[in-house]
């Protein structure tokens, strides 16, 4: 039985991606230093660590694995504009000791990157950091590792974070919704992102390892661009509009078509269908 690792395992796609290798009868493992994980997000049958990626003695503590997919990371693009040092430090140097952990004992890797890279790498620390990664991976492969990337798009669905600091869009809604606040537009609505299922971008992770596609660089987006102003609809509630945020890029539009050509890849979950299904149609009490 193989163990994979998932850095990153008690997070929002980290814990869906762990449930998906525990169903295929795979062993798996979590590291995670919890800044942003949560345990609530565990999953029976995994093995868990806490500990920084970026540190050898930790990376060091999960034993031997098979395969592994690196998640970890400092997210948020607003974030990172207070913290660009802690942004590298997560996301290069993080995924510098992961890939130097993985040559050294010779384990298949894929890498999570982000679809924000297509708007520039230098618009923002976050964006920098994570397209460093990238290099860092480029590089890694060059010395022999086997390795591919994965870039995801607006991903949402269970376990998203509803905390406005940490969530994306769709969570940030949810949460204002839920704790009775007028959830908020930055910018005039007209940002066009491609909204992705969490389950979806799973089933291409697992097409990755399974089909052992190595060297390749995956756009996992669904592939369906929605403005701001049209999800917004589907929350059937009134929003409250603030200045737009810096370092964003107007369109996030993703070409997923090297995933469905190499890994038959075919994302089929619908936003409305999620908005529906977690009943957050409803309009929060007046300020």
């Amino acid at each position: 039985m193989p163990k994979i690792l998932v850095t990153g395992g008690a997070g929002f796609v980290g814990s869906n991606l762990i449930e998906a290798i525990v169903s295929s009868g795979a062993e798996a493992c979590s590291l995670d230093d919890y800044s942003t994980g949560r345990e609530e997000n565990h999953v029976v049958g995994c093995e868990y660590h806490k500990g920084d990626v970026s540190e050898e003695k930790d990376l060091g503590v999960v034993g031997a694995v098979d395969f592994i997919f690196h998640l970890a990371a400092k997210a948020r693009i607003s974030r990172s504009f207070e913290d660009s040092a802690g942004y590298f430090k997560a996301n290069a140097m993080g995924t510098m000791g992961v890939c130097r952990f993985a040559l050294e004992r010779g384990i298949p890797l894929v890498y999570a990157g982000t679809g924000s890279n297509h708007g520039g790498r230098y618009r923002n620390p976050y964006t920098f950091s994570k397209a460093v990664g990238e290099d860092v991976v480029r590089m890694s492969m060059g010395l022999g590792l086997k390795a591919s990337i994965a870039r995801f798009f607006n991903v949402y669905g269970p376990h998203e974070s509803v905390c406005e600091d940490h969530s994306t869009l769709i969570g940030s809604w949810r949460g204002s919704l839920a704790r009775g606040e007028i959830p908020v537009i930055y910018g005039d609505g007209t940002k066009v992102r491609d909204f992705t299922h969490v389950s979806d971008i799973t089933e291409a992770l697992m097409g990755v390892m399974q089909k052992r596609a190595f060297g390749f660089e995956f756009d996992l987006g669904r592939g369906s661009p929605l403005s701001v102003l049209e999800v917004s609809r589907m929350f059937g509630c009134g929003f409250e509009f603030r200045p737009d945020r810096r370092g964003e890029m107007q369109e996030s539009v993703c070409d997923n078509s090297l995933a469905r050509k190499v890994l038959g890849w075919n994302p089929c979950r619908n936003l409305k269908d999620y908005v529906d299904s977690e009943k957050i149609r409803t309009s929060p009490p007046k300020k």
